[in-house]
């Protein structure tokens, strides 16, 4: 049986989390072409990971992806996105169900198509990234007082950026991935980002 493989990795508007092209390194064949399927709104960082025109071997391109999928899911950048309602939460996670189960039976009945939903315009995927770059900043993380120095953060930190001094967390790098598992994972909520996130909510897997 020809040999295959697949990846389930969370995308956001004109990027790929760099956790998600750390999480490839090693992989044969890497995933230049298989982020084509995105139709170029993140290819520029899949460029900047593998050389164009690298090859899995003398004379064997990387493959691309037999089919692509997407599924929305609640978005837990809450910079932006607001989650402060469980109830509006667990609907997009209730609506997501029916989907994911259409991406398991498509993938064993190994069907090949592009079920992605929108894309980002390829022409605004370079202002998409720079703002992205900018959000990796760590100087947008503040911590109140309620923090119980638990040391949850710096232990889920996969940017490995947060260190504890004095009981209390600190941004050891000047940018991380962004993804803010320590304000999700604080059992306090005392860790914010920018001036939205207390409004905003944290997400909690159900």
């Amino acid at each position: 049986m020809e040999k295959r493989w697949a990846s389930c990795r969370p995308l956001t508007p004109g990027s790929c989390p760099p956790l998600s092209l750390r999480s490839w390194d090693g992989w044969t064949p890497r995933p230049l072409q298989a982020l084509r399927v995105l139709r170029g709104h993140v290819l520029h960082h899949a460029r900047a990971h593998v050389p164009r025109g690298a090859e899995d071997g003398p004379g064997r391109p990387f493959a691309p992806f037999d089919a692509g999928f997407s599924v929305r899911m609640p978005d837990t950048w809450t910079p932006i996105f607001d989650l402060s309602d469980p109830e509006r939460v667990a609907e997009t996670v209730a609506d997501a169900e029916p989907l994911i189960d259409d991406v398991i039976g498509k993938v064993v009945a190994r069907e090949s198509g592009d079920w992605c939903g929108p894309r980002t315009p390829r022409i605004a995927a370079p202002a998409m990234h720079l703002h992205h770059l900018s959000m990796r900043r760590t100087s947008h993380f503040t911590v109140d007082e309620t923090c119980i120095g638990c040391g949850l953060c710096a232990k889920r930190c996969p940017a490995q950026a947060i260190e504890m001094r004095n009981g209390m967390p600190t941004w050891a790098k000047e940018s991380c991935f962004a993804c803010l598992r320590c304000l999700h994972s604080c059992p306090k909520f005392a860790i914010q980002y920018g001036r939205n996130t207390r409004a905003h909510g944290q997400y909690r897997h159900p």
